[in-house]
């Protein structure tokens, strides 16, 4: 699949998750470098089905937090650290189904869980990644086919 496809399936994606979800609409498209500098949580799951890889979101902790609070409808109390952690990885899920969806309408993709990795660990170098600006940090998106067999 080109990698023209990839990444306006993960940018449309993006801004409709997002924004309908999560009350976080993207600002603009960020530099991958600059999303990846600031204090961030990770997350990846593997997916299987109508093709295979990997997808990982890393997002920066202000822009967690923040997101966090909007999704859970908090609105003075800063979200405990295992909430914020449990919405970085709905996250994941939604953008991962979201993208793989505009990718292949009719396939079928069974996602695994989401887990929370290292948030320099979040994408293997051959990923196809955009990141985004928010309102409170960035947001980085990592997709990897696996080869077809």
């Amino acid at each position: 699949m080109p990698e023209t496809g990839m990444s306006e399936a993960i940018s449309a994606a993006a801004a409709d998750v997002l924004e309908t979800m999560f009350f976080s609409p993207v600002m603009a498209e960020a530099a991958l470098d600059e999303a990846m500098s600031a204090p961030a949580l990770a997350a990846r799951l593997r997916f299987s089905g109508g093709r295979e890889g990997t997808f990982a979101v890393r997002i920066s902790t202000s822009a967690a937090e923040s997101m966090a609070a909007n999704f859970l409808g908090e609105e003075t109390e800063q979200p405990a650290s295992g909430q914020v952690q449990d919405v970085v990885c709905e996250l994941t899920n939604m953008l991962c189904g979201s993208v793989l969806s505009r990718l292949d309408s009719k396939a079928h993709f069974d996602l695994g869980h989401p887990e929370l990795v290292d948030a320099l660990e979040a994408a293997t170098p051959d990923s196809v990644s955009r990141a985004f600006e928010l309102g409170d940090g960035a947001v980085a998106v990592f997709l990897h086919l696996d080869a077809k067999p």
